[in-house]
């Protein structure tokens, strides 16, 4: 019974606050008033309000193919060429999350050039070809490690 009392006496006293509120001009604060543009429409006494656009572009996965799939005790390994081009780590990230959702790989190695895919699959880790084409490394399925030309990027974890 004092609860319901509680929720009735708050419901009261916001239905006062509502109602002393309308007969207020109400000025929202400056921030969102740069956002907003306001007009007044002659057949209407009520002012057309127009904020900005909020769409987003969405980017695409880059394209790629699963060029080697081999089993392990861990875990599937695979190899994953993506086609030539400059690909940056929002192209990455988007690639690991398809590719740990639709393969589930315990390791996965991203490369843009044939060359690349065979000195990974060789257990290579340097060298002036996968300086340049070795983008990435999936670890223990979740932990992706930017490799070559955006390790500057470092690591992350798939869905964090």
């Amino acid at each position: 019974m004092q609860v319901v009392r509680r929720t009735v006496i708050a419901a009261l006293g916001l239905a006062v606050a509502v109602s002393a509120c309308s007969q207020e001009e109400v000025v929202a604060p400056p921030s969102t008033l740069a956002d907003v543009s306001a007009t007044t429409d002659p057949a209407s006494t009520q002012p057309a309000i127009s904020s900005p656009s909020t769409t987003v572009a969405v980017r695409e996965m880059p394209s790629f193919r699963v060029v080697e799939q081999i089993p392990s005790d861990e875990g599937e390994v695979i190899v994953i060429l993506l086609d030539a081009g400059d690909h940056d780590d929002v192209d990455i990230e988007n690639l690991m999350s398809h590719v740990v959702d639709e393969y589930g790989p315990a390791v996965a190695y991203v490369v843009d050039d044939e060359a690349a895919v065979a000195l990974v699959l060789a257990g290579e880790t340097s060298g002036a070809v996968l300086a340049e084409h070795y983008l990435a490394r999936l670890e223990d399925g979740n932990r992706v490690v930017y490799m070559g030309p955006l390790a500057e990027f470092g690591w992350y974890l798939v869905g964090s």
